[in-house]
Order: C-alpha cells, then sequence, then structure tokens
C-alpha cells in the first residue's frame, strides 16, 4: 500500500466512520490539491509568522493529511513558492481542515441526483469530494480569485474531475446553472445572499 493511500485511509478512519462521506475522503487524495505547498505557523512572540512548506519537504505528505487547516495563500497573492524564510503577512485562502469539510457536506443530506453549487472553491479539495459522491455533472463551484480557480481547475483535472467550475463573485450565486437541490458555502459571509436561495431549491448555507 503506498504511503499517501495509507494516510487517506487513517483519515477517512478518524473524521467519516460512519458517514457518507467516508469512501470519497478514502479516495480523494488532499495531497493532489496542495502541490503548490502550504504555509506553517512559526509559534513565537510577537507577529504570527509563517514559513514556506513544499512537496520535497520531509513533513509535507503527512501533513497534508492530518486534520489540520493548512494555509495556502498570505496577503491575497503570494503562495509558498514565492517566498524563502518567513512572511509576517495575514493569510487570505487555505485548505480547509477535513474534519470540518466533512461535517458540512454531512450536513447538506445530499442524494443522488442533487445538483449542488459551492461557493468558494480554494483549493478543489472538497470539490473533489462532491464530484466523487454525485458525478461532475451536478457540481458547480464559484471562487472569486482567478489564480486560485486555476489551480484548483489543475489540481481537479490532474485526479479526473472536471465540474463546472466558475470565476466570479460567488455572493450572486451561478444562476446559468439553478436551480439547485444544496448550496455549501465554504467563505465568510455576515449575512446569506438572497441569490444563494432565490437560485436555490431546499437549499442550505454553510459558512
Amino acid at each position: 500500500m503506498s504511503e499517501d493511500k495509507a494516510l487517506r485511509l487513517a483519515l477517512a478512519g478518524k473524521i467519516a466512520a460512519g458517514s457518507p462521506w467516508r469512501g470519497a475522503v478514502e479516495i480523494v487524495p488532499r495531497h493532489e490539491f496542495l502541490r503548490g505547498g502550504y504555509f506553517e505557523r512559526i509559534n513565537g512572540p510577537g507577529a504570527t509568522a509563517w514559513s514556506p512548506v513544499m512537496p520535497e519537504d520531509p513533513p509535507w505528505l503527512a501533513r497534508c493529511y492530518d486534520d489540520d487547516s493548512l494555509v495556502t495563500q498570505i496577503a491575497g497573492t503570494i503562495v509558498p513558492a514565492d517566498i524563502r524564510g518567513e512572511i509576517l503577512r495575514s493569510p487570505t485562502s487555505s485548505s480547509t481542515m477535513p474534519g470540518l469539510v466533512v461535517r458540512m457536506l454531512d450536513d447538506l443530506h445530499v442524494a443522488d441526483g442533487h445538483r449542488v453549487l459551492e461557493i468558494g472553491t480554494g483549493t478543489g479539495y472538497s470539490t473533489a469530494l462532491l464530484c466523487h459522491l454525485l458525478g461532475d455533472d451536478l457540481v458547480t463551484s464559484v471562487e472569486v480569485d482567478a489564480d486560485v480557480a486555476s489551480t484548483a481547475r489543475t489540481a481537479l483535472g490532474r485526479v479526473g474531475f472536471h465540474p463546472h467550475l466558475v470565476t466570479g463573485d460567488g455572493l450572486t450565486g451561478h444562476a446559468d446553472g439553478a436551480p439547485y437541490d444544496r448550496t455549501i458555502a465554504t467563505c465568510g459571509v455576515t449575512t446569506v445572499p438572497y441569490a444563494w436561495v432565490g437560485r436555490s431549491s431546499a437549499a442550505e448555507s454553510r459558512s
């Protein structure tokens, strides 16, 4: 058994035991969505510092399968490959901890044939889980950051998934694909935009 498969199985047993998403977690390789590396927090006094971890670094693969959020972008544009050493700016994008992703997906109560709108593609990992369970044609995902969207598209294609990916403002939903049976948001919002409700049926939102 390959190391990454063993790590996937262990993660699935930890976060998705008894969940309909367990099979997806066992199959979808999270590390493929972190090929660009991630930032590790540097503990110390003063402002929070971040240091890049790349695939060639020994802890990379194992950390990809920890139940932990991993920062993938800082200050809106900076990715791990851009940095040598440490950076003190604030994170702006991450791969959400898998356990939280599974809990959110469990809360959707999806069924075969359901069409899902995802707001915030991010790395594409949660999009891939949706595709594995429902099929590519039933998944639409919207990402506002063009660079993040491009990276996610590449990663999804690399592992064999081809959902409807949209680069744009997720707060307006995606009318061309409506209606949806479920809506899930991986971005923070202060109110639920009417577009998410008005263009979905039986919509559920999580932020």
